[in-house]
């Protein structure tokens, strides 16, 4: 259970984040499509950056066991 459950996880994570990159590209062509490929990229990754941190930082509250 928890195995599939983190493959659906992240698949739907990897989704949204090509989701986000995809998000600004449509009727570009040339130059311009790299640069808004870019952009959907870098907000990409600093969406998953700060993901991964948010994350990090809860897991500091959870209890633990001793």
């Amino acid at each position: 259970m928890a195995s599939t459950t983190l493959n659906i996880g992240n698949a739907i994570g990897m989704a949204f984040l090509i989701f986000i990159a995809n998000s600004g590209i449509a009727g570009q062509s040339g130059g311009s499509l790299l640069a808004a490929q870019a952009a959907g990229v870098r907000t990409a990754l600093y969406l998953a950056a700060a993901g991964m941190i948010i994350g990090g930082a809860a897991s500091l509250f959870l209890p633990r066991k001793k």
